[in-house]
């Protein structure tokens, strides 16, 4: 059976019976088969596991348990263990192209686990083609995507909801995993999917990119609009990537700079009310109207002293392995990231985590740049 989920074509490998039992929120996603996919998913019952073998790249939390990555030349193994002790496996080829989900049919939440198994390797297969999925509530108003990112429990989905009330037309694409994906003019575009959290929204639809706004709990609602690396840090955390694998994140993170060259990012610091979506809305509508300008990361031949953005701090020469230390230790709310470029330099922010990804590293194609609205 073939899915097509943001234009990209998926084929999974199970009886009908069984993918209409256990995975209902794929249905509105079905699609003639392509002869093309993405990828392949080959789904097995089985209550066995594969052994884990090969590099261990990671011991990660998620928000379904945790997640035990492991590399070897043949490509991926990724264990998935649930709090009630359930586990999943998915073995896939080093571009995700191919891949294999082993679980138990019968486990109490079988359904579940497997949407989110085919969405690990959903969410790896796409990075290559200027695509990559955010953990955010995105939100339509007059034809256009807003996504609300952060932390859990920051209000996403309430701020949301507070825009379908309070701004007329409005409508939710998806509450939870969002695919944005730039268009061949550049344009970014976000999709529905069939992973949307506790909120039954499954739509195979999509909206030009507007803003990606960080919601923030606070006394009082204000929107505060981010730009330069502030703006790529306050977003990076929600995207979805295998951050232990520099080409895969280096895809995502070419493709958020292109992303945000093309939109407005900001905060909104709001109460759970319908005021606060009315403050936003205004805030970005006042933000559309101002000319932006360009930021670019330093090229290699930069050596003098100054600032980058609104981060003041030394600037060192650019030379191979070579790297720009802001000092400031914070991105937006994020502390800190390292920033390696193609060239073997970097921009490095004084601290050792962004988001809740200690010790992130971003890599950056040669050249790239970030435009936010200002």
């Amino acid at each position: 059976m073939t899915y097509s989920i943001a234009g990209f074509d998926v084929e999974l490998n199970l009886p009908q019976d069984v993918a209409k039992r256990l995975l209902p929120t794929m249905e509105p996603f079905r699609a003639p088969a392509s002869g093309d996919p993405l990828c392949r998913i080959q789904i097995s019952d089985s209550p066995s596991l594969p052994q884990p073998k090969g590099e261990l790249l990671g011991d990660y939390p998620s928000d379904t348990g945790r997640v035990l990555a492991y590399r070897d030349p043949a490509g991926y193994l990724l264990i998935v263990s649930y709090p009630d002790g359930t586990e999943v496996a998915v073995v896939a080829n080093p571009a995700f192209t191919s891949a294999l989900v082993a679980l138990s049919f019968s486990a109490p939440l079988a359904g579940e686990i497997l949407a989110a198994a085919i969405r690990l390797v959903f969410t790896q297969a796409i990075t290559p083609y200027q695509a990559f999925a955010i953990h955010a509530s995105c939100t339509v108003a007059e034809g256009m995507a807003y996504l609300f990112c952060g932390v859990s429990g920051a209000g996403k989905s309430t701020h949301s909801a507070m825009w379908l009330r309070a701004i007329p037309g409005a409508w939710l694409l998806n509450d939870d995993c969002v695919i944005v994906r730039l268009d061949e003019d550049g344009t970014p575009r976000a999709y529905g999917s069939p992973w949307s959290g506790k909120t039954p929204c499954y739509r195979a639809a999509c909206a030009p990119v507007a803003a990606m706004v960080r919601v923030d709990k606070a006394p009082a609602n204000s929107y505060e609009p981010l730009s330069d690396i502030a703006a790529f840090g306050a977003v990076l955390p929600g995207v979805s990537a295998m951050r232990a694998e520099g080409d895969y994140f280096a895809h995502v993170c070419d493709t958020l700079a292109a992303t945000l060259n093309r939109i407005q990012v900001g905060i909104i610091h709001c109460q759970a009310v319908p005021e606060a979506a009315v403050a936003c809305h205004q805030g970005l509508s006042q933000k559309s109207k101002v000319k932006s300008q360009e930021w670019k990361l330093p090229s290699a031949d930069d050596t003098a002293a100054g600032s980058i953005g609104d981060h003041p701090g030394p600037t060192v020469p650019r030379a191979s392995g070579a790297s720009i230390v802001i000092n400031d230790d914070s991105i937006g709310d994020h502390p800190g990231t390292t920033v390696p470029r193609a060239s073997g330099t970097s921009i490095m922010i004084n601290d050792d985590s962004i988001g809740d990804h200690p010790g992130t590293t971003v890599p950056r194609a040669s050249g790239a740049s970030i435009m936010i609205n200002s």
